[in-house]
Formats: C-alpha cells, sequence, structure tokens
C-alpha cells in the first residue's frame, strides 16, 4: 500500500469515529436528545437514561391543542381523553429508527398499554401519504394524526424523537421524555401520572 492510499484511508475512518464519539458522549450525558435516542436504541437501554424534565415552555393542558387527522380534519387531543386513563402522546417520524422502535414496543405491550392510557400518535413527516403507508405494512394500535407547529411549541418544542408527552386524564401535561422507553419505564411513568 502506498503512502497516499494509507492518508486517504485514514481520513475516511477518522470522520466517522469523530461521530460516532460525538453522539456516544452526547447520548450518555444527555445534552443531545436525539443522541440519547440513538444510543438507547443502540445499547438496548430503552430510555433509562433519556431527559426527563419538562422542557421550558410547556403547556399547562392540551386544552386548545389539535392534530390533523390523516385525512386532513383538526383534532383535539381534549376529545380524545377517557374518563380515568392517562394519554401519552407520542412524537414519531416514519424515518426514525428509535421512533419505530418505540412503536415496536407499544404492539408488544398490546392490551397492557390500552387498559393503561390512551395512545395518540403524532407524526412529524411532512406529509400525511407516508405515514398511511407505513401504517398500513406495519399496523398501529393509537390514533394516528399529523402533529401541527402549535403542538409541538405545546410539548415544549423538543430537540429530538420520539418524544412521549405524558397527560393526566384530566387533561394535564405531566411529562414529556425524549427517546424510546421500555415498557416497564412506561408502566412507572403511567402509574405516577394520577
Amino acid at each position: 500500500m502506498t503512502r497516499s492510499t494509507l492518508i486517504s484511508m485514514a481520513k475516511y475512518a477518522i470522520i466517522p469515529a469523530g461521530v460516532v464519539t460525538y453522539v456516544a458522549i452526547s447520548g450518555t450525558t444527555g445534552s443531545c436528545p436525539a443522541c440519547t435516542a440513538i444510543v438507547n436504541a443502540v445499547t438496548g437501554r430503552g430510555g433509562q437514561e433519556a431527559a426527563a424534565a419538562p422542557a421550558p415552555g410547556l403547556a399547562p393542558s392540551i386544552a386548545g391543542i389539535h392534530g390533523v387527522s390523516l385525512d386532513g380534519q383538526s383534532v383535539a387531543l381534549e376529545d380524545l381523553l377517557e374518563p380515568g386513563k392517562p394519554m401519552i402522546v407520542d412524537l414519531w417520524a416514519t424515518w426514525c429508527g428509535p421512533c419505530r422502535a418505540q412503536r415496536h414496543t407499544f404492539k408488544k405491550m398490546g392490551e397492557d398499554l390500552s387498559e393503561l392510557a390512551t395512545l395518540v400518535a403524532m407524526s412529524v413527516d411532512r406529509g400525511s401519504d407516508v405515514v398511511k403507508s407505513f401504517i398500513s405494512t406495519h399496523g398501529s394500535d393509537a390514533t394516528e394524526l399529523m402533529a401541527t407547529p402549535e403542538a409541538i411549541r405545546a410539548f415544549g418544542s423538543p430537540a429530538g424523537i420520539p418524544t412521549l408527552v405524558f397527560i393526566s386524564s384530566d387533561g394535564q401535561i405531566r411529562d414529556v421524555v425524549t427517546g424510546a422507553q421500555s415498557a416497564g419505564r412506561l408502566k412507572k411513568r403511567l402509574a405516577a401520572i394520577d
């Protein structure tokens, strides 16, 4: 191998190594919610290290917060509340690996989750067609909506996805967490809400 070939190979190794190091450090320390989600997805921690503190600017309740149905209709989140049951709003996207992992956890929880909470998925994808296509292949156990800019702001403008918003049965926003959560963590968070 020539010297120039070795130098070229070193350049291509340094950049990815730097990116991996940045993601690992930022994801482990919690300074980057998206990096935390990546680290949790790769290590299988299921969000144990994800930030749990509500973000600044978080709305106190879901009153007036709307999503858009996949058919283009405005839907008030408070209309989806069920008596005595908290709600989880999952901000997600079809292209997001940790989001897909979170949806898989919801699916595995099945009836356990539906007995514990109302699940609303709010996609941040650019259009509902890609979400419809995803659902036709993967299915869904949630009320599927498209996120509006107002809803994202009301949830504290989270820096990463998946972001889960935990809402009490009376419509009060209790917690916002970024990063995929395990079934056990979901149950603990839900138990602490009401």
